[in-house]
């Protein structure tokens, strides 16, 4: 047995090697992921990779922990305080590395960015204009995507990065090409073990392209096809609730808090009046219900995002009385807090500009044509497009009236992020007018054309023919159907 001095030196040697493997834990750490690096987490059923940045390190009874944020994932549904969470380093990666991948082919092992986060997958189909189909391994659904959501897949393993194995050939396949290569004439192939051979670039007479792209029109699904009819049980429901006795109805059905009545859909339907503001907000609200509802839909074909806006808010922004507080501060009119709420989501339809939302949609009455006029306000291009449909007006007769809401709104976006509006260099919106739309003869049917133009607008629809004074009143009924099925109570008729 060794003395008890070469025991207690034996024991102090074991603590120091102890105690450098931790170091060294730690340092390996730090190689990757310093604190405030931009990494990937994978998600808790191990099928997602959502982007965030380290927070803080730690090396706890020998496990390793770091604290991220996720750059893509909040707490509220405002959006204003992003998720934080402590993971173990078998659950985090550095953000993948860049790729100059000009196109993918079939079968390609790809990653698409979906629902806030990287999901893996393959191509199955090459489209035109830069657009795959890829089936997700996540959910096996076949979606479509444009090149700048997808990358090669790569994976990260033991700290480095390595691309995804590629589909080897079979024998058979294998054989065959040796076959070929070698000049065995006498080999014959079945069909399907025959070696694709590209064929010799051939010049052609014509100029335009033998094989042009093709161009990937969205599919516009029933749920938000502005041109669908309504199903019979839909227009059944609304007919029955019409027909209750009074006092019954007045509580079954609200927009926003608000109770509509029987009347609301009388007026509504009144080929000889036009849409009132809270006809307008109803189509508004159930538009804005349509987006939340089919976001997938929307996000897989780039359709851009966009949100309606309560009548009020355009007429009470041209209001000196409504638009400012009855206080100045430091001498200068400060906006009312709804006007900043709505700009910052923190009231309906609760979108933030310019993080949830890049355009916005509204309608207004104009002061000199008095009626109806639309706009889309573009945030990030700094411009407002104009929506008239009546023909007997000048088409800017009410510009003076958009270009003092095109001043309000560039204040009111540098107000609502903080900064004083005196101290910022401000950029103008541009104002244009939106050409070839359809025209009315009737000043009644301006309501109901500006909600239709506008919500195909929102689409990208071009075709707007149905959009005409023979087909207004089957607008307006579609329009009230609709409505009233958005909102009433699932269990109402069943």
């Amino acid at each position: 047995m060794p003395p008890i001095t070469q025991q207690t030196e034996h024991l102090q040697t074991s603590a120091i090697d102890f105690q450098k493997k931790n170091e060294v834990e730690v340092s390996r750490l730090l190689a990757h992921f310093q604190i405030g690096a931009e990494v990937e987490i994978l998600s808790t059923d191990d099928e997602i990779w959502y982007p965030g940045k380290v927070v803080d390190l730690k090396l706890c009874e020998g496990l390793e922990e770091l604290t991220v944020e996720y750059t893509t994932l909040f707490t509220d549904q405002h959006r204003l305080q992003k998720l934080q969470d402590t993971i173990t380093a078998d659950k985090i990666r550095p953000a993948t590395p860049t790729s100059d991948q000009k196109s993918f082919e079939m079968m390609d092992k790809v990653e698409a960015f979906y629902n806030n986060g990287w999901s893996s997958g393959q191509i199955s189909m090459v489209l035109g204009d830069n657009t795959y189909s890829v089936c997700l391994y996540t959910s096996m659904e076949t979606i479509l995507f444009k090149h700048s959501d997808l990358r090669i897949h790569r994976e990260w393993k033991d700290g480095v990065w390595k691309m995804a194995d590629k589909v080897k050939p079979d024998k058979k396949r294998k054989a065959a090409a040796s076959s070929q290569n070698s000049g065995m004439d006498n080999v014959f192939l079945r069909r399907s073990e025959r070696v694709p051979k590209r064929s010799r670039d051939t010049k052609t007479p014509f100029k335009s392209d033998r094989n042009p792209a093709l161009t990937v029109i969205p599919e516009i699904i029933p749920a938000v096809d502005p041109f669908s009819t309504p199903a019979e049980h839909k227009l059944s429901r609304l007919q029955n609730w019409m027909t209750l006795k009074p006092g019954m109805h007045e509580t079954s059905l609200s927009i926003n808090d608000n109770k509509i009545r029987k009347s609301f859909f009388q007026s509504m339907e009144n080929a000889k009046k036009d849409l009132k503001k809270e006809h307008i907000d109803g189509a508004f609200a159930m538009l804005n219900c349509r987006r939340n509802e089919n976001a997938a839909w929307f996000h897989n074909y780039k359709i851009p995002k966009a949100c309606f806006l309560p009548m009020e808010f355009l007429n009470c922004l041209l209001s000196d009385d409504l638009a400012y507080k009855k206080e100045k501060v430091k001498g200068k009119k400060i906006f009312n807090d709804l006007f900043k709420d709505t700009v910052r989501g923190k009231v309906y339809p609760e979108k933030t500009w310019g993080e949830d939302v890049d355009v916005v949609y509204g309608i207004t009455l104009g002061k000199k044509s008095n009626v109806w006029i639309g706009m889309e306000i573009h945030l990030k291009k700094k411009r407002i497009t104009v929506y008239d449909c009546f023909q007997k007006e000048s088409n800017s007769i009410d510009i003076p009236q958009v270009k003092k809401l095109a001043v309000l709104i560039s204040n009111l976006l540098v107000e609502s992020s903080g900064d004083e509006v005196d101290k910022v260099k401000m950029i103008p919106f541009e104002i244009e007018q939106a050409q070839g739309l359809p025209k009315t003869k009737h000043p009644f049917n301006c309501g109901i054309f500006l909600v239709k133009i506008l919500e195909c607008q929102s689409l990208k629809i071009g075709d707007m023919t149905k959009i005409n004074d023979d087909n207004a009143l089957e607008l307006r009924r579609t329009l009230s159907c609709e409505i009233f099925n958005q909102f009433v109570d699932e269990s109402f008729g069943k």
